[in-house]
């Protein structure tokens, strides 16, 4: 059986940054993810499998900035809104599930 993928496309609206002034535009941000599941073993074409389940995932696929957003006025200045994105980045991640 071939891999499973998955696939997410996370969108944020761009927004008027009302903080600082002058009056700010903040830009839209969009992200992918995909994840690639196998099941090997027993069953694999189950949904109930036992056996193994390998994944691997890929969060913000094609490693996208979070857009500028002039937060100055505030204590820390960091440069982005952390309620509405993230500056991490790329990330990938490998699960292991075994099922008996």
């Amino acid at each position: 059986m071939s891999p499973r993928p998955s696939a997410f496309v996370n969108y944020t609206d761009g927004y008027t940054n009302q903080i600082v002034v002058p009056i700010d535009r903040v830009a839209s941000w969009m992200t992918a993810d995909l994840t690639l599941t196998q099941r090997i073993g027993a069953g694999a074409g189950t949904a109930n499998a036992r056996g193994l389940q390998l994944a691997l995932a890929i969060q913000n696929l094609f490693d996208r900035d979070p857009p500028y957003v002039n937060n100055r006025s505030q204590i820390s200045a960091l440069g982005y809104d952390p309620e509405k994105a993230s500056p991490t980045g790329r990330i990938m991640s490998v699960q292991a599930v075994i099922r008996w």
